[in-house]
Formats: structure tokens, sequence, C-alpha cells
């Protein structure tokens, strides 16, 4: 008589290298290195204005997916993966338009400085309220203050999304690495991450993080919509830019 077979045990991927443990983590290194990118145009226009759009939608439905996910356990195994994509896409992206926006804010400067200085003395828009070429009028002031709170506030995304994103990989590459067996430094820092109290500190890192860049992407939006369509003279008004300087959304070949 035959004896009795053992019960199956589930295949377990063993190896050195995981790809997909491994594809997320350089693939979040790669969404950083686009840090230093500054792209100014596409197809004729600023990038910055076309760029926003995408931290705008991806980064409000990243985070609700996230909370969803670090409350059902099953869900974290069955979507994690696309979630933790998701996350480099839209950190990615994030950085991109945060570079645009620097290089936005530089080509305006420039642009003003340059009108600034080739303006016939006491042509409107060119001078101070005492009447002196070179001085900004009082209505850019505000501008530049808002232009000022809305990069920060991109600035401060940007931060905020970095260490969103990383909390995201770092649930889902420890996640997947138990349950692949990945070896390796890999597999055993997963090992150290599977005690329960940092299991629970890093999801509810991913859900505190989650609420606040879907508050930061708000305020930055907000406070550059106020820059883009301002009632006040000036930079902030499509009707009445600067001398030398297009509208946020141009036109194209300006």
């Amino acid at each position: 008589m035959e004896a009795a077979s053992a019960p199956a045990q589930p295949s377990i991927v063993r190896r050195g290298f995981d790809p997909v443990v491994h594809g997320l983590l350089i693939g979040f290194l790669a969404a950083l290195a686009v840090i230093p990118i500054e792209i100014r145009s596409l197809f004729g226009l600023p990038a910055h204005p076309l760029l926003l759009h995408a931290p705008v939608v991806l980064i409000p439905l990243l985070g609700i997916a996230a909370i969803a996910l670090v409350i059902r356990r099953d869900w974290l195994a069955r979507y994690g993966v696309a979630l933790a994509i998701g996350a480099i896409v839209t950190l990615g992206a994030t950085n991109l338009a945060v570079g645009a926006g620097e290089a936005f804010r530089e080509a305006r400067d420039n642009a003003m400085t340059s009108s600034t200085l080739t303006a016939p003395a006491g042509e409107s828009g060119e001078t101070g309220e005492s009447g002196e070429p070179g001085e900004a009028p009082s209505g850019e002031e505000g501008e530049d203050q808002q232009l000022d709170e809305h990069a920060e506030l991109g600035d401060q995304l940007r931060i905020v999304m970095i260490l969103f994103a990383g909390a995201i990989v770092l649930l889902v590459a420890a996640d997947q690495a138990r349950r692949r067996g990945t070896e390796g430094p890999i597999g055993r820092a997963a090992t150290a991450l599977a005690s329960r109290r940092i299991d629970l500190a890093l999801k509810a890192a991913v859900g505190i993080l989650a609420a606040v860049a879907i508050v930061w992407v708000v305020r930055t939006g907000h406070e550059g919509a106020k820059v883009a369509w301002s009632e006040e003279p000036g930079f902030g008004n499509q009707d009445s830019p600067p001398a030398g300087v297009a509208p946020p959304y141009g036109e194209p070949g300006e």
C-alpha cells in the first residue's frame, strides 16, 4: 500500500535577483533620477501647464487606492505591484512637473528683466509708482508673492511624493519578497519588516502620506490657479501680461 502523499506545497521563487522586487526598487530610483530635468517647452508651449495635469489627476487616485489597499490585506497581495508601479509613475510625473515649473519661472523672470531693461523710460507698466524706470509695478509684488507660495508648495509636494512613493514601494516590495521567497539582502530586509509593529507602522505611514499628498496637490494647484487667473494686472492676468511675456498658456510660437 502506497504511503499517503504529502500535501502539495505552494511554489516559491527563491533567487538572488527577483525581477518584481528589484524592478520596483530600480523604478523608484529612476523616478528620483529625473529630479534635475527641467523641460521648458512641449509642442511650442510652456511645458509646465501641460505636465502639471499628470500629478493633479494621478496623486488623488494614487492616494485613494493606497488607503484602500492598506486597509484590505488581500487587496495588497493582489494589486500591490500595480499600486507600486502607479506610485513610481506618479512620482516621476510630479518631479517633471516641478522641474518644468522651475524652468517656466526662470523664463518668465528673464523675459520680465529683459523687457524692463529695454523699455523706454516712463513707459506704462515698466515704471514703478515713483516713475523711475526699472522698478516693478506694485501689482507685480502680489503676483511674485503668489508665485513664491506656489513654487514653495510645489517643492513641498515633491518631498511628500518622494516619501509617499517610497513608503508604497517599500511596503509592496517587502510583501512581495516574503511571498516569493526572495533571497539575499532584500529577502533578509523583508523578513525584518515582517514584524507586526513595523508592518502596521509602514501601513499607517502610507495612509497618512496619502492624505497629505492629496491635500498638498490641491493646495499647490489652487495657488497655481491664482497665479494664472488672478484679476490683478500683470502676469497672472491673461488679458494684460507684462511686456514681452506671454500668458500662462501662451500661443504657439511665442
